[in-house]
């Protein structure tokens, strides 16, 4: 045996079957500790940042799950699934707490008020519809008069409602429905809008492989973000309004004053569709084409961990400096380190390189330091 001296790579085990397939939608609370995942299949991923761990399943889809919101303490999440309906959920109990039946296509994009009260469901039935989630009754249904509705968003105190359609997007009043702006200027369909936490601005990411910033109040636009050629399928504000997250195969972090990308998130290669920025603003999620989370430093836009769910329910979270955490105290059988050819047992894995709490400890939820991994002789 040889004397080289590798560093460990943690990688999913052959064959890793991935539960979710492909991440779809991520949201995540305000003191960043829970985080919801959704994909193509017909659950919801609960994380809880702060222990570290997958803490539950929301379960009661018939198809993929398309779109999820959660309202900032994380009691209320909301659900939109290609089974044509909305689930609302109480994550303190665990348990479903209505389940709206008012669209008649699938469910693609969902959005709450921050005290939990209203919900916003977009469908490619062609319209946006704004409910109650104290009895579930439609308050507003919002049509666009030409084309469907391919996205939408709503304020956080539920007086606007924000949506995408062929070539423009559209600011409403929720109360009257009245339409107070219109923001024209794409060549295709708006698959993603968003407003920024002040109000003053609306973003929006189009089928013609550009996001754009507009004023709210004038519809004019602002600037323009071009990078990759692909759909631009997810966008968002940070949290203090003066960066955006873009998502288009690649996910790219943008200075809004300068119109300038600041960083491409290392995704490792993996396609991505959906992305948001954590509650200080600090780090960044995003799901990739093959089922994993990465949480990425959004600051350098380097890659902090990853994590995943597998398809028996282990999970799994690991990063590049070859740490890791798991289900089963350690000890799942999904994912195996390697150290330049050879693949390490998983008990040699487990006793140098088991890091109980990894995501807690990238969140920066705690204040124990993350274990320090050397090399691996060989």
């Amino acid at each position: 045996m040889s004397s080289q001296t590798d560093r460990i790579t943690i990688v999913p085990g052959v064959p890793a079957r991935w539960h979710l397939q492909a991440v779809l939608s991520i949201a995540v609370g305000e003191h960043d500790r829970i985080v919801l995942v959704s994909g193509r299949q017909t659950t919801v991923q609960v994380w809880d940042a702060w222990r570290g761990a997958r803490v539950a399943e929301l379960r009661g889809h018939s198809g993929p799950v398309r779109a999820v919101a959660l309202t900032p303490g994380a009691r209320w999440a909301l659900s939109g699934s290609d089974d044509k309906t909305a689930g609302l959920w109480d994550l303190e109990s665990g348990g479903a707490v209505r389940r709206s039946t008012m669209h008649t296509g699938p469910v693609h994009s969902v959005s709450l008020s921050s005290d939990g009260h209203l919900a916003l469901t977009a469908s490619w039935d062609g319209t946006a519809c704004l409910w109650s989630t104290l009895d579930g009754k439609e308050l507003r249904r919002f049509r666009h008069a030409e084309h469907d509705i391919s996205s939408s968003a709503l304020s956080p105190d539920g007086r606007r409602v924000l949506t995408g359609t062929y070539a423009s997007a559209s600011l409403w009043d929720a109360d009257s429905g009245a339409e107070l702006q219109r923001f024209e200027g794409h060549h295709n369909y708006v698959w993603a809008v968003a407003l920024s936490p002040d109000g003053t601005r609306v973003l929006t990411g189009s089928r013609d492989t550009t996001a754009r910033l507009w004023s709210a109040a004038t519809g004019a636009e602002l600037c323009r973000l071009t990078g990759d050629a692909a759909d631009v399928k997810s966008v968002s504000f940070s949290p203090d309004g003066a960066r955006a997250l873009t998502c288009s195969g690649n996910c790219r972090i943008w200075d809004l004053d300068a119109g300038q990308a600041l960083h491409i998130l290392q995704t490792d290669g993996c396609a991505t569709r959906s992305a948001c920025f954590c509650a200080h603003g600090h780090l960044a999620l995003a799901g990739t084409s093959n089922g994993a989370t990465i949480l990425v430093d959004a600051e350098t836009g380097l890659e902090c961990c990853r994590f995943a769910v597998f398809h028996d329910g282990a999970w799994a979270v690991w990063d590049p400096a070859g740490r890791y955490d798991a289900s089963d105290d350690g000890c799942t059988p999904h994912i195996e380190g390697v150290a330049g050819e050879r693949r390490l047992p998983l008990a040699e894995l487990r006793a140098a390189h088991y890091d109980p709490g990894l995501l807690a400890k990238h969140m920066r939820c705690r204040q124990s330091p993350l274990r320090q991994i050397g090399p691996v002789l060989t």
